[in-house]
């Protein structure tokens, strides 16, 4: 990584079976452990699926700690076991809260002081250990995985005082676990679920609405459709997720129409409004009125679409007879509606 300088780095396994913290005899300055600190900063800086928090208070242990770390050097040896031992206790404690639904994976804990490109951070980072198999004995191993690491973040932006400026944390499960963001870290969410449900959902509805209707109806339909089953069925949202359920294989009816565009100017649009790209989705937020949809048929004939369809395209089919006569087929499971348009109790 160019333009990338290490001030300080710190490892302590978090060993939540045993309640202990275990100092490795090694330094953090070998260098396997450099080059995997190095990859594993790289990831962090570019991960787009983040959550900006705020600080509660100066005077929180974490908080405290990160600043009297940057601040002195001095003290970042006992500052940076202070916020090992505090991880230790939150895990125990949500353990001990959830055991019956979840279990905490023994990890460990990196925390280092950087530079990349000209700006200073701070990073806290938990990675879950995982088994595998030594070459050299054959025999089972526990330690940190160089590939799908599954992490929980905390990243300290800092400005040129050396102040904190921005807090972003991640976390590779579904939802950032409170423990982490709330109980170890004591932060607090600089949006809220609401906030982002809403806006994004608007965000994005009208994006599609501006680059796709006017192009192909159709093709705005289907998306429409896709993004409302999106909110419907997901209770978190993440942005690749929702890339996923929205566009997936999805080929535009419109070949002028560019998916790969619409993704960018997504996340263009969430930077812009500050919009999280990782939250809980608030049901209650998108209301019936931005999800009903009515389509005319005739001056006195609308189709009334209330909610997201997974068979929207065999539901309703367009046909055209041989005299050019367009129709619409619409497949239903209501029988009283059925019968008031069916002709095939007419008497003969």
């Amino acid at each position: 990584m160019d333009n990338f300088s290490i001030y300080f780095s710190s490892l302590h396994h978090i060993d939540i079976i045993e309640n202990r913290i275990i100092i490795p005899d090694k330094t953090p300055d070998e260098i396997d452990y450099r080059d995997y600190l190095h990859d594993l900063i790289q990831s962090i800086l570019k991960e787009d699926i983040i959550r900006k928090y705020k600080e509660d208070s100066d005077s929180t242990e974490v908080i405290s700690n990160v600043k009297d770390s940057i601040k002195n050097q001095s003290n970042q040896e006992k500052n940076v076991l202070r916020i090992a031992q505090r991880l230790l206790i939150k895990e125990l404690n949500a353990q001990e809260k959830h055991k019956q639904i979840t279990e905490i994976q023994k990890g460990s804990l990196i925390q280092s002081y950087f530079k990349y490109e000209g700006i200073n951070y701070y990073v806290i980072v938990k990675i879950e250990h995982s088994a595998f198999i030594d070459e050299t004995d054959l025999r089972k191993h526990i330690g940190l995985p160089f590939k799908k690491k599954i992490l929980k973040i905390c990243l300290f932006k800092l400005n040129n005082k050396n102040e904190i400026e921005d807090i972003i944390v991640s976390d590779s499960n579904a939802s950032i676990s409170q423990y982490w963001w709330q109980d170890f870290l004591e932060l607090l969410k600089v949006k809220t679920d609401d906030y982002n449900t809403e806006i994004s959902y608007d965000a994005i509805s009208n994006l599609i609405s501006r680059k796709v209707k006017d192009k192909s109806p159709r093709d705005h339909m289907l998306l429409h459709n896709n993004l409302i089953g999106y909110y419907n069925t997901q209770s978190h949202f993440n942005i690749d997720k929702l890339y996923e359920t929205v566009f997936g294989d999805f080929v535009p009816l419109e070949p002028s129409i560019d998916i790969v565009k619409l993704k960018t100017e997504i996340i263009d649009i969430f930077q812009k409004k500050n919009i999280d790209t990782k939250f809980i989705i608030i049901k209650d937020k998108i209301s019936a009125r931005k999800i009903h949809k009515i389509f005319p048929v005739k001056h006195n004939i609308e189709i009334s679409v209330k909610d997201y369809d997974p068979d929207i395209e065999r539901d309703i089919i367009a046909v055209k007879d041989n005299d050019g006569q367009k129709y619409l087929k619409i497949k239903t499971d209501n029988d009283e509606t059925y019968r008031i348009f069916s002709n095939q109790d007419k008497k003969q």
